[in-house]
């Protein structure tokens, strides 16, 4: 939808005065961000998560004053343009990268401070082959809004609804692009920016309900997600309260997204608790968990980890390979001023190392417990081939899920392995020194 209206909407949200005359070309766009990037090297990095179907590059610009090897930084991504007659969120983008550039060149603290302590990764458009097929002032559902493949790129993420009709559908390009490019960087905090209603969308957007009607579909985390939509909505100098010519009235500006179908929340990463954990001293991959909460966040390879989190007490469950101990901690968020300079707990962990016993225990444990399956399957097996029946096959499937090895058996053997390694060669110095004893006459035996 191109429609030059609700931009103003929008820019308020950034703070952004930019006269906007015209929607910037997919060329435009790029010469845009390579010349913020050659200007202002010091702050901005300009790279490429991938491509869309029709060879334009999805370029992405990480703005922060951060050290790229600085550990303890979050990184939050902002995109703009997945549905590519929806212009606002690129040009949205651009004016918030201004923005940025100006407050850094003024030092402006606020901006500073920002971007001193996040990088901030901005996709302006996700489908810049919709964009190019888009028409100028079509505000209704028309031209663009798919990609080359007619394939509606919001939607293309989760492949299997339940009322779905088109499940035999593959990931596009430049779904598998924003994939990757999720994989490979631990984002704390994401925004997609649409145009169409005035309003903020929450998880969970998916409707699992087989009758076909859905009511709300929260998370674990429905009080943190309701609070970041409530900061965005809430610092829109009321604009986004306005809803369009024969749209849809939303309270507060917000809604769940089943229900249903930047810059103040971007410093809303800092809410909360952050840290490195480490087993014996070392950084390790591990897992975060919100006890009474059923959504884990993986740290880096560098063993950092984020978590939003409103005030209040928490249990978090620290987990790593079986060579290290799991640990539960206490923590307590305390109350802050509402602002951009929220201070995150911060929470390091030393996960202990297990005695080579206790290892050895439980490799004994997994071994018996590989012995019993394989007995099991053998048995299962030879039933399937006295029988035949169909139904055997389901309950064989369900046994190889099982005999699948485990990392943290690999670990302990290894380290079982190395132990073994080192006796014998003790006793194999032990041996040849008392061979030279022998033969030079000192020991007789």
């Amino acid at each position: 939808m191109k429609c030059t209206s609700y931009l103003l909407a929008f820019a308020t949200t950034v703070l952004a005065i930019d006269d906007i005359t015209y929607y910037l070309s997919n060329e435009e766009l790029y010469m845009f961000l390579e010349d913020v990037n050659e200007n202002h090297p010091n702050i901005s990095y300009l790279y490429s998560i991938g491509s869309s179907v029709e060879g334009e590059e999805l370029w992405v610009l990480m703005m922060t004053l951060a050290p790229l090897n600085e550990i303890g930084v979050p990184n939050v991504k902002v995109i703009g343009n997945i549905h590519g007659n929806e212009p606002v969120g690129r040009e949205l983008i651009v004016s918030f990268i201004k923005m940025l550039v100006k407050g850094y060149l003024e030092n402006d603290q606020a901006i500073v401070q920002l971007l001193t302590s996040t990088r901030i990764h901005l996709l302006p458009s996700a489908n810049p082959d919709g964009f190019t097929k888009a028409l100028e002032g079509e505000c209704i559902v028309g031209p663009g809004r798919r990609n080359a493949n007619n394939m509606d790129l919001n939607r293309n993420f989760i492949l299997e609804y339940p009322l779905d009709a088109h499940r035999d559908r593959l990931r596009e390009e430049e779904t598998l692009a924003i994939i990757n490019w999720m994989t490979n960087i631990n984002f704390v905090l994401s925004v997609s920016i649409h145009s169409g209603s005035l309003v903020v969308v929450y998880p969970y957007d998916e409707c699992f309900s087989t009758e076909g009607t859905c009511g709300k579909s929260p998370t674990d985390d429905d009080d943190v997600f309701r609070h970041l939509a409530l900061t965005y909505a809430s610092n829109t100098n009321g604009a986004i309260y306005n809803t369009c010519p024969g749209g849809q009235h939303f309270e507060n500006g917000i809604i769940n997204g089943a229900a249903w179908f930047e810059s103040s929340v971007i410093g809303e990463v800092h809410q909360g608790v952050k840290g490195v954990v480490t087993c014996g001293g070392e950084p390790t991959r591990a897992s975060v968990t919100v006890v009474g909460r059923n959504m884990t966040t993986l740290t880096t390879d560098n063993g950092e980890y984020w978590r939003i989190l409103l005030p209040g007490r928490y249990f978090l469950l620290f987990e790593a390979s079986s060579v290290c101990t799991p640990q539960y901690v206490a923590i307590e968020i305390p109350r802050q001023k509402t602002g951009k300079n929220y201070q995150p707990l911060i929470v390091n962990v030393n996960l202990k190392v297990k005695w080579i016993d206790d290892i050895d225990e439980e490799l004994e444990l997994e071994e018996r417990k590989e012995e019993e399956i394989n007995t099991n399957s053998t048995t299962l097996e030879s039933t399937t081939n006295r029988t035949g029946g169909i139904n055997n096959v389901n309950v064989s499937t369900r046994t190889l899920v099982h005999l699948e090895p485990r990392m943290e058996s690999s670990i302990s053997s290894s380290a079982s392995l190395f132990l073994c390694k080192s006796v014998i060669v003790i006793i194999w110095v032990i041996h040849l020194f008392l061979e030279n004893l022998r033969s030079s006459n000192y020991l007789a035996i």
